[in-house]
């Protein structure tokens, strides 16, 4: 069993009474108990710490019985040199975190002289969750970096199979095109793809708010099935497209000029109708502005039919990415396969679940048609 250290920096002692608006009503010690959880889930023992005193963080954090560190930093991200110092010499993966979205509060916020090997910010108190299941992640697996852009987030990270069997998937993210959300959120499936003989791609792409956008966005998963296709010598019927909700929407835009199989988990894939959605309006009014391109350069659902292989799945429960859309577009395209699942929205991204048990499933056994 991992060990993971969460370190929470000044203030947050005052969690759920320190602007409430900003950073929530859950306490310190309600998010300790937390924290507890979130690591059985995942097989990890987690130890939590606090101080708004910089040295007691670093005495704390240069100690070496742990195996990965969480930490949010609060304000001292902006200045601790010396916090920053004491963390850049940790062999131990780092994952920083942010309750609040500091990318869309004040100009100061946004930097951080915290040498992490990743951020989650803006998912409230919840992004603690994510940052253990980010170590876990990191110590089940090791990965390579991609890079398939001159920007930033053109990146992904490969994991290779202990044999090498010639397929490929890259796996697109989901989180309504919003910067807070990115491509940690799959990498648990990532990793049980390539448990099953797979290199996966765990792919990031520009985003709302941080440069991304129509086209920017999309045109990024193009440019990135032919960059990976090259990377790993594999012919385009080699490499599927595995997506979640706004990724599986891509992926489904996408099998309209990709001839690989395509897993699509809990799409949106009528995206004219998602412009006056309560969830999804609001991404597609800052995606398009007040000029939307014609429906069939974006939306699956008035695209071409998919070139190859194409499994959807809907979960009855989610309020996401609601079963009577994903049900027209399975209509429209009858070749289409198609796996109704409990459970709600995030389901499929639980690798114990029968729902992504289903979608790997299927994805191994179109092995014998390539």
């Amino acid at each position: 069993m991992s060990r993971l250290l969460v370190v929470n920096g000044p203030n947050l002692d005052r969690l759920g009474r320190r602007e409430p608006g900003i950073y929530g009503r859950t306490t310190l010690l309600e998010l300790e108990t937390s924290l507890v959880a979130w690591g059985e889930a995942v097989g990890a023992e987690v130890d939590a710490f606090q101080s708004n005193r910089d040295g007691d963080l670093i005495d704390r954090i240069t100690a070496s019985d742990y195996d990965g560190l969480a930490i949010n930093p609060g304000g001292l991200t902006h200045f601790s040199r010396s916090l920053g110092d004491a963390i850049a010499g940790l062999s131990q993966p780092v994952v920083e975190i942010h309750i609040s979205n500091i990318y869309e509060r004040e100009p100061f916020r946004r930097r951080s002289i915290i040498p992490s090997n990743y951020q989650i910010y803006g998912r409230g108190v919840d992004g603690y969750s994510w940052a253990i299941r980010y170590l876990a992640n990191r110590l089940a697996w090791p990965t390579e970096p991609i890079s398939y852009g001159r920007f930033p987030d053109q990146r992904g990270e490969i994991r290779r199979p202990p044999e090498e069997s010639g397929r490929v998937a890259i796996v697109l993210h989901g989180g309504l095109w919003l910067h807070q959300w990115t491509a940690d959120t799959t990498e648990a499936i990532a990793i049980d793809l390539t448990r099953r003989g797979f290199t996966t791609v765990n792919l990031e792409y520009r985003r709302l708010g941080l440069g991304g956008g129509w086209p920017e966005t999309f045109a990024d998963l193009r440019s990135a099935l032919s960059h990976v296709g090259r990377q790993t010598a594999s012919d385009a019927e080699e490499i599927a497209l595995v997506g979640h909700s706004a990724g599986a929407t891509m992926a489904l835009w996408a099998a309209a000029f990709h001839p690989g199989p395509i897993v699509a988990l809990a799409p949106f894939p009528d995206l004219l109708a998602a412009q006056t959605d309560r969830v999804w309006s609001a991404s597609l009014g800052r995606m398009f502005g007040a000029a939307p391109p014609p429906a069939e350069a974006y939306s699956p659902q008035h695209r071409a039919a998919p070139l190859g292989p194409t499994l959807v799945t809907a979960a009855r429960q989610d309020s996401v990415s609601p079963l009577p859309v994903i049900s027209r577009y399975v209509e429209t395209f009858g070749a289409v396969d198609f796996e109704v699942c409990e459970g709600n929205h995030m389901a499929s991204l639980e690798p114990s679940s029968s729902a992504w048990e289903f979608a790997a499933s299927w994805l191994e056994t179109r092995k014998a048609t390539l």
